[in-house]
């Protein structure tokens, strides 16, 4: 018989990496002495509140993706609308200008009170602001390279991208409640007891 000490080729430590309250698991192999392979689960956090936080990241992201999907398949549409208001507004223009015309006529042989001729001109100037603002919206709308409608669905498609790194992100924090033995080896000590609530952080 010889007397002597076994001593690990290799010692891994293992902590888990999001905090919580540390479950068992069947078969309970976190046990000093216990031969465990790769990958085996040792335990687990409480996934509860990671798997909300799965649950809002991935509402979130697909809330995006959709406002994303409808400006970029309605963009054509919304050109359209903004042609047809434009049209219309011409029109109103057209038929308000010849209206002011008339009563700057009638107003030169008193047939029509001031008033009434000055409230025809102003709506006539309004209606042709407006369509001054219209054409130059349209304009902004069609541009290809730096139209607002362009970078409203380049922002919506960013805006999606951050909500699928925060999904990806959530999903990874989740997996990490599965604590599992990095290497085949033997448990040597256990630091940890079950059901109790630590910080990863403080740990080591």
């Amino acid at each position: 018989q010889c007397k002597g000490y076994v001593v690990p080729t290799s010692l891994k430590q293992i902590s888990p990496r999001v905090g919580g309250v540390l479950w068992p698991v069947e078969p309970d192999l976190l046990q000093e002495g216990r031969l465990v392979k790769k990958g085996e689960l040792l335990a687990r956090i409480d996934p509860r509140e990671y798997d909300l936080e799965v649950l809002q990241a991935k509402a979130a992201f697909h809330a995006a993706k959709r406002r994303w999907e409808d400006l970029k398949d309605n963009m054509d549409e919304e050109v359209r609308m903004a042609e047809a208001e434009l049209d219309e507004v011409k029109h109103n223009v057209r038929q308000m200008k010849l209206e002011a015309e008339r009563n700057e006529k009638l107003a030169r042989g008193s047939a029509v009170a001031q008033r009434d001729y000055e409230s025809a001109m102003f709506g006539y100037q309004a209606m042709a602001a407006r369509q001054r603002r219209l054409e130059s919206n349209l304009k902004m709308l069609k541009d290809p390279e730096s139209g607002r409608l362009k970078r409203r669905i380049d922002a919506a498609h960013e805006e999606m991208e951050q909500a699928r790194a925060r999904l990806g992100t959530a999903e990874m924090r989740r997996e990490w409640c599965d604590i599992r033995a990095p290497i085949t080896g033997t448990v040597l000590t256990k630091n940890a007891e079950y059901y109790n609530l630590f910080n990863p952080a403080a740990f080591s």
